[in-house]
């Protein structure tokens, strides 16, 4: 009876050990090394696995999950402004453009435009998303209003001088939207897309509304 009642006690002190030990293995690595580890990750290509979509995945980006390991890893996590300059923005439904979507949207995007400091970025805005064909998608999407996307975008607009990699998933009607991609009217915070060609690779997928 007696080594009945211990058991829980038992059970904590064992908890805590394997806790202490983890904690300890974690900071035995030589921020060099992490480092090392931390780059690699740059170079690994996680598109098709969803890990990069902010708004739809928050806590899936390597980047975050990196910082909240612990605060060793978070401090060189944030030092490495690369592991930040890839991400995705996806509007799978109407949700996803509610005031409460696209505020999340913003708080992920203002955050990895600021710790990626001036690494190149890459990065895919998905209306709908780019793994769905045509065929599967409801009739609603060519009904949605893409101009909520537009704060996300004049975010996004703002850091032009250092877009790498850009894929535009959407439907026709929001390339032609001169609210949010202006092809002839002029804007300090919103440059025509002829003055972006030089200074980007993009990738340009168009969905026609029915």
């Amino acid at each position: 009876m007696d080594s009945f009642f211990a058991l829980p006690i038992f059970y904590s002190v064992l908890t805590d050990q394997i806790l202490t030990m983890t904690q300890c293995h974690v900071n035995c690595f030589a921020t060099e090394l992490l480092l090392e580890i931390f780059n690699k990750l740059v170079e690994m290509d996680c598109w098709d696995q969803g890990e990069l979509c902010l708004n739809l995945n928050p806590g899936c980006h390597p980047a975050l999950v990196l910082s909240q390991i612990c605060p060793t890893w978070r401090v060189i996590s944030i030092d490495i402004p690369a592991l930040w300059a890839t991400f995705e923005i996806q509007v799978v439904k109407e949700e996803n453009l509610s005031d409460e979507g696209i505020a999340c949207m913003k708080h992920f995007v203002e955050l990895f435009l600021q710790r990626s400091g001036e690494a190149p970025l890459d990065f895919v805005l998905a209306l709908p998303p780019r793994t769905l064909d045509e065929e599967e998608l409801p009739f609603a999407f060519s009904a949605l209003d893409p101009r909520k996307l537009i704060p996300v975008i004049r975010l996004l607009y703002t850091n032009t001088h250092r877009w790498r990699n850009v894929s535009l998933v959407a439907y026709e009607s929001l390339f032609l939207n001169q609210d949010i991609f202006p092809h002839s009217r002029r804007s300090s915070s919103m440059p025509s897309c002829i003055e972006l060609i030089p200074l980007m690779k993009i990738h340009i997928q168009s969905f026609h509304a029915w």
